[in-house]
């Protein structure tokens, strides 16, 4: 009896550590790298006081994405964001915590896949904010407090923040060509 209950016992250990062996392997992989990006020519990273643009947040090395959990963070005095109407998610995801603080500036976002994670890789669209410049000089927009799940649903690794830099210029004419 007493070897019938060991040999159970060893089997129910196994039985447990063979579910964590993809865990193991997982670490090894590419972290989910998430950033942020400013759609605009000709550069991206500049805009003139009351020019209104976009900031995509995307996921990279998102192969086993289910489920991930963000913050948008802006300086208010100098970016204007407006509630819901100018939050979108891409179409691959349902949006459950969607909060905005003007105030504040910060755009917090929960969201999960609408179906399982198809295993292809590359870097997928997540959101995209709209941005008012109000003021000039240089702003930060920061992507914090990332959290991410795969569909089992085991963290997966991601970075922890990303910065983006951008500049505001004086309203006036538009930028000129450089002459070669």
């Amino acid at each position: 009896m007493r070897k019938l209950m060991l040999a159970g016992l060893a089997l129910a250990l196994v039985w447990l550590l063979v579910p964590a062996a993809p865990g193991i392997a997982r670490a090894e992989e590419e972290e989910l790298r998430l950033s942020l990006s400013v759609a605009g020519k000709p550069k991206p990273d500049r805009h003139k006081k009351g020019d209104t643009f976009e900031v995509e947040v995307a996921a990279g090395q998102a192969k086993d994405l289910f489920g991930v959990q963000f913050v948008v963070e802006y300086d208010p005095k100098a970016l204007q964001l407006k509630a819901d109407g100018h939050i979108s998610v891409s179409k691959r995801f349902n949006d459950w915590v969607r909060k905005a603080d003007a105030r504040k500036g910060k755009v917090e976002l929960a969201l999960t896949r609408k179906t399982l994670p198809s295993g292809a890789t590359g870097t997928e669209s997540l959101a995209t904010l709209k941005f008012k410049a109000l003021k000039e000089g240089e702003t930060t927009i920061r992507l914090t407090g990332i959290k991410a799940t795969d569909a089992a649903p085991r963290e997966l690794a991601a970075n922890d923040e990303f910065v983006l830099r951008h500049v505001i210029d004086k309203p006036g004419k538009p930028d000129k060509p450089a002459k070669p």
